[in-house]
């Protein structure tokens, strides 16, 4: 079974169509709103017990209500396809957010622990965590055992040690 956290750290957003009033959905959605991720939630009809976690999360302001895909990417952005080990030519011009906020605090040359990156970013160490899990699996960033780095572009020279 997913473990909602790590849906909500992997996502651009949470969207959620349909939830009961225990729905698990809910928790995805807390974690991503934790994580600085868009949620959302489509209402349904008010007579479905499958609407009624919709409903509640968009009453208690924990979801945006949204109607249409074109609403979905006004709040949570454009799809971004990234592929595993394809690096773009200029990555920091397509990243937002915490994304482009560790970015910059990761060092040019060399690595960072994640302490580091969240005091050198202003984010918290969990959101600074699932941030840097983001961009390693979009091949931007890799890890060893002095930290943190930014993957070598082409037509740049691999990463020295600091």
């Amino acid at each position: 079974m997913p473990i909602p956290r790590e849906n909500a750290a992997l996502a651009d957003g949470v969207v959620v169509v349909e939830a009961g009033a225990r729905s698990g959905a809910r928790n995805t959605v807390k974690w991503a709103r934790r994580l600085g991720r868009p949620a959302l939630a489509v209402p349904g009809p008010i007579t479905s017990a499958s609407s009624v976690g919709c409903h509640r999360m968009i009453r208690e302001g924990e979801a945006f209500l949204v109607t249409s895909a074109d609403e979905v990417l006004d709040e949570a952005g454009p799809l971004r396809l990234s592929l595993p080990g394809v690096v773009p030519s200029a990555p920091e011009e397509n990243l937002t957010g915490d994304e482009a906020r560790i970015w910059a605090a990761l060092p040019s040359v060399g690595s960072r622990l994640p302490r580091s990156l969240a005091d050198g970013s202003g984010l918290t160490l969990p959101v600074t965590r699932a941030t840097l899990t983001s961009l390693e699996l979009a091949g931007l960033v890799a890890c060893d055992e002095n930290g943190w780095y930014r993957v070598a572009q082409r037509g740049q020279e691999v990463r020295m040690k600091a």
